[in-house]
C-alpha cells in the first residue's frame, strides 16, 4: 500500500513539472514584450522647402494669320490667371516670346535688298506693355516678366499677349519655328533681356499659341530631352500646353497658308502628364473655359502640393498637429488648408493664406509610437 502511494506521488510530481514547463508564465515560452520604438524628429518639428516656383512661357505666333487668335487669347486670359492664382502659394513668373524664322532671316541677310536688316533675337522676351501717365501703352523698360508683385498684372498680361503680326514683306515669319524660341529663351546663353525670368529650381510651363506646326529641324524628342536636361531629369517639373488647331479639327477652322497639322507640337505635349487637358482648340467656342482649365491643370500639377513626412504623427485631437506656411497657421481643411494620409501631408489647392516669398512649411507634431500604429491603437487620419 505504501508503495502505491509513493508511485502516485512521483507521477503527480512529474505531471506538475510538465504542466509548469508548458505554462505561458514560463519565461522561455512567453512572447517577447513589445519594445517601445519611437520614430523621432528633432524637437518634433519638421521644416520643409516649398518649391512653389513656376516659370510660365508663352510662345506666340506673330505671322499675319494670327491677328484674331491673339485678340481672343487676350480677351480670355483673365480666367486662366484667376484659376491658377487660386493656389496662393504659387510664386510665378509669366513671360512672352514670339516664334522665329531663322531660314527666312538668313536669306534676308544675304539679300542686298534687305540691307540693314537685323533679325530679332531668337527667344528674346517681349517687353511688358504698360500704360504711361497719358494712358497710352508703351514698352516697359523694366523686367520682362510678370509676377505676383506686378501692378495691374492682368491688364499688363492682356496687353503683352497681343504681340502683333508682321507681314512677310516687312520681315515677318514665313516658316513658323516654335521649338527654337523655347530652347533659346531659357537655355544657356539666353538673351540678356531675359534675365531673372527663368529659375533653374522652378517648375516650367510652356504654352504654345499658333495656327501652324513647328517648322524647325528640332524634333519633339529633341526639345523634350533639352528641357529634361535643364531640370536635371525631373520630368514632373515640366508641363507643355498648346492652343492650336488640332489635327482632328474640322476644315472650317483654318490654319495658316501651309495648312500643316500641328503633329510635332501634339507629340511634344503627349510626352508630359495629363494629356487630356494639354491641347486647346483656337477655334473653340469654349476657348475661355478651356484656357481656364489649363490654369487649373498646371496648378494641380505643381509637385509641391504634397509633403512626405519622415514620421507618422500621433492623433489624439486635431490640435496635436500644427502646420504653418511661413508665419501663417494652416487649417485642417482639405480645400483651404491641409489634410493627412498616414505620413503624407496634402496641401489644399485654395489655401487661405497670403503669399510669402520663399516661405517654408513648418509641421509640429508628436511622432506616433510604432507599436501603437501596428496594433491599431493610433488612427492614421482624422
Amino acid at each position: 500500500m505504501k508503495k502505491q502511494v509513493y508511485l502516485l506521488s512521483v507521477k503527480a510530481l512529474l505531471l506538475s513539472l510538465i504542466v509548469s514547463a508548458c505554462s505561458p508564465t514560463n519565461p522561455r515560452l512567453q512572447t517577447p514584450p513589445e519594445e517601445n520604438n519611437v520614430v523621432t524628429v528633432s524637437d518634433s518639428i519638421g521644416v520643409y522647402e516649398v518649391n512653389s516656383k513656376v516659370d510660365i512661357l508663352f510662345v506666340i505666333d506673330n505671322s499675319v494669320s494670327m491677328d484674331r487668335h491673339q485678340s481672343n487669347l487676350s480677351r480670355n486670359i483673365e480666367s486662366f490667371v484667376e484659376e491658377f492664382e487660386k493656389n496662393k502659394i504659387l510664386d510665378y513668373h509669366i513671360a512672352v516670346t514670339t516664334i522665329s524664322d531663322q531660314v527666312s532671316a538668313q536669306k534676308r541677310l544675304e539679300d542686298p535688298k534687305w540691307a540693314g536688316f537685323t533679325p530679332p533675337l531668337v527667344g528674346e522676351l517681349v517687353p511688358l506693355k504698360i500704360k504711361n501717365t497719358e494712358g497710352k501703352l508703351e514698352a516697359s523698360q523694366g523686367s520682362r516678366y510678370i509676377s505676383r508683385n506686378t501692378e495691374n498684372k492682368i491688364e499688363v498680361l492682356k496687353n503683352t499677349l497681343i504681340v502683333g503680326t508682321v507681314k512677310l514683306e516687312d520681315g515677318g515669319p514665313q516658316y513658323e519655328e516654335v521649338f527654337p524660341p523655347v530652347k533659346a529663351a531659357i537655355g544657356p546663353g539666353a538673351p540678356v533681356n531675359n534675365e531673372g525670368f527663368y529659375r533653374p529650381e522652378a517648375n516650367l510651363v510652356v504654352i504654345v499659341i499658333t495656327d501652324a506646326d513647328d517648322a524647325s529641324d528640332i524634333t519633339a524628342e529633341g526639345l523634350y530631352n533639352d528641357l529634361l536636361r535643364l531640370k536635371d531629369g525631373e520630368r514632373k517639373k515640366i508641363q507643355v500646353y498648346a492652343a492650336v488647331i488640332p489635327s482632328s479639327a474640322p476644315a472650317t477652322c483654318k490654319r495658316d497658308y501651309s495648312n500643316q497639322k500641328p503633329a510635332k507640337i501634339e507629340t511634344l505635349t503627349q510626352m508630359f502628364q495629363n494629356q487630356s487637358k494639354k491641347i486647346v482648340n483656337l477655334c473653340s467656342q469654349n476657348f475661355g473655359q478651356e484656357l481656364a482649365n489649363i490654369g487649373i491643370d498646371l496648378s494641380q500639377n505643381i509637385q509641391t502640393q504634397t509633403i512626405q513626412l519622415p514620421f507618422i504623427p500621433e492623433f489624439k485631437s486635431k490640435n496635436d498637429i500644427k502646420v504653418y506656411y511661413g508665419k501663417q497657421e494652416l487649417k485642417n481643411d482639405p480645400k483651404t488648408g491641409w489634410m493627412l494620409d498616414k505620413s503624407t501631408l496634402i496641401l489644399g489647392r485654395n489655401l487661405d493664406v497670403e503669399f510669402e516669398t520663399d516661405a517654408k512649411i513648418f509641421v509640429k507634431a508628436t511622432p506616433v509610437r510604432i507599436e501603437n500604429y501596428n496594433n491599431g491603437r493610433a488612427k492614421p487620419a482624422f
